[in-house]
């Protein structure tokens, strides 16, 4: 009986899974950036409530109850944490659906829901793999489209080059907001990477959709994008070292140096310096077998980062850019801090830490950031002649927006489910748990400097509640045993246990549910501001 209902679960599941990495990506609704936060909602939402419709029919039918993992129990313990915080806060019901852009109890539950059936009931299929890599690239696609002019998603006759003029933020892909579609591409591009090096059948196809991914992060500027997956990169690294896969980790990662460098204004020093970094990468990858013992590349490689960064900074300090986030970090390393760096992210930061000691056990409850936060940014538009003015919903920080709103419990149970995610990676080492890990932890990284919002936040946790799935065979990959490359075949077994934003205008008529944010999408924001009198009136930049 139990085996009927684990099998029937899993097909619930795997149909899930397939929803949520390879259709919500896409999905825009009817109305382009005008309401696709509230069509991405709603397009989550149903696709959760009918997997628990039939989870629940499952557990009634066979008269049995999934066992709860640890990782799974620890989820639960945030969702649960977060509805008494909910129910306890001087806000509800607002707290129930958020006070902006679906922010509320609603939405965490869905994202608990999400990361507990990939974990207890999902399989670390290589389709879905295929599914990241396509709905990637399918969506860079729709960008580079729009980076030429292309209208398509725009309301009004708007295009990619008004953002910033005629209306406040950037929008590309079928994602919307540019600090959104970094946080979808900080998953997609690792995926990519990893699963090329690792041989996976279709590998430049793969290795492709990575670099169109790189290409767009680049073109749309998204600081906090590009950081995650060098941050990816980085973790990957040596755990691809020590499985003799780094030549040609290094490959791929030239390609996608080199479709970084087309973003840049040709033969500029940008353009330059990422076909001298690609050529780099190919280099080292010619040469990184015959310089490096493999029992010893592990190590040199962590060490060699480790100069890297040091020297990188030494750099940034001793020769301070003019202008940029590079100079910012100048300014920080030399002890001057200023709140407008980060494009005002350090404010924010700053404002919204200090509502937490008037209620650090319970917080203000999901969803109620945007009714305690008062930041306010003003510009003057040249174009339409007059001064707007907006004010940030949004705490710009993933983890200061948990401890804002949920308090210290939970803000710790979000920490303790990744410290417990990376043990178990690490503890696991399988193929697909290599190329999920540094997948997430770019995202986690992201998270530092995005928003966190429904448009992308369901295949973060898809994504991750799959590091804890069942394994599927890995003799496709072609994996390295003591020291000897498999030869890659098909070994059919039995899996083995393991334990938004919208862009708007007043003429469409529509009835936006968001505030307008002055902190834009370059990963770090930028400074560009809107009307707050009316949210119809200009584009929501964060969503």
């Amino acid at each position: 009986m139990q085996t009927v209902f684990s099998s029937a679960a899993r097909k619930a599941t795997n149909a899930l899974m397939c929803a949520i990495l390879l259709v919500f990506p896409l999905f825009t609704g009817t109305s382009g950036y005008s309401d696709i936060t509230r069509w991405k909602f709603i397009f989550i939402a149903v696709a959760v409530s009918v997997w628990f419709a039939a989870a629940a029919v499952l557990c009634i039918r066979y008269k049995t109850l999934p066992h709860m993992s640890a990782p799974a129990a620890l989820c639960a313990a945030f969702a649960l944490w977060a509805a008494v915080s909910a129910f306890a806060s001087p806000w509800f019901p607002q707290t129930l659906l958020g006070a902006s852009r679906y922010t509320g109890l609603v939405t965490v539950l869905i994202y608990a829901l999400i990361f507990i059936a990939a974990a207890l009931f999902g399989v670390q299929r290589r389709v879905y793999i295929y599914m990241i890599a396509a709905s990637c690239a399918v969506c860079c696609l729709v960008a580079s489209a729009q980076l030429l002019g292309c209208g398509v998603l725009y309301p009004n006759g708007y295009d990619y080059y008004d953002g910033g003029v005629r209306y406040v933020g950037t929008f590309l892909g079928t994602i919307g907001n540019t600090n959104l579609l970094a946080a979808f591409l900080a998953i997609a591009v690792p995926v990519c990477w990893l699963s090329a090096s690792f041989g996976m059948r279709a590998s430049a196809a793969l290795a492709a959709s990575g670099a169109l991914g790189t290409f767009v992060l680049c073109a749309s500027g998204s600081a906090g994008g590009l950081l995650a997956v060098a941050v990816s990169a980085a973790v990957a690294t040596p755990l691809l070292a020590g499985r003799g896969k780094l030549p040609r980790f290094l490959r791929v990662i030239a390609v996608s140096a080199a479709a970084a460098a087309l973003s840049a204004p040709w033969i500029g020093k940008a353009a330059l310096l990422g076909f001298a970094a690609a050529a780099a990468l190919m280099a080292a990858a010619a040469l990184f077998g015959h310089l490096v013992p493999q029992e010893r590349a592990a190590v040199m490689t962590v060490a060699l980062e480790m100069i890297a960064v040091i020297a990188m900074l030494a750099v940034i300090y001793f020769f301070p850019p003019a202008d940029g986030h590079l100079a910012e970090l100048s300014s920080i390393l030399h002890g001057e801090i200023r709140g407008e760096f980060g494009s005002s992210r350090l404010m924010i930061w700053q404002q919204a830490l200090a509502l937490v000691p008037e209620r650090p056990l319970l917080g203000g409850g999901p969803g109620t950031l945007s009714l305690r936060l008062d930041v306010e940014f003003s510009r003057y538009f040249p174009e339409l002649e007059q001064t707007l003015t907006t004010y940030t919903d949004n705490a710009h920080n993933v983890y200061i927006s948990y401890l804002v709103d949920l308090g210290l419990p939970g803000l710790a149970l979000y920490l303790a489910l990744i410290a417990v995610s990376i043990a178990v990676a690490l503890k696991r080492r399988s193929v697909q748990s290599l190329i999920i890990l540094p997948a997430m932890v770019a995202a986690w990284t992201e998270s530092f400097f995005g928003l966190g919002l429904c448009l992308t936040a369901p295949v973060m946790w898809a994504v991750w509640g799959l590091l804890f799935a069942r394994e599927e065979t890995t003799y496709d990959f072609g994996v390295e045993t003591n020291g000897q490359e498999k030869a890659a075949k098909t070994d059919i077994r039995r899996p083995c246990d393991n334990g938004a934003g919208d862009l708007s205008a007043r003429t469409l008529g529509n009835e936006a549910h968001c505030q307008s944010d002055s902190v834009d999408d370059t990963g770090a924001g930028d400074d560009s501001t809107g009307s707050n009198s009316n949210s119809d009136a200009y584009p929501d930049p964060d969503a």
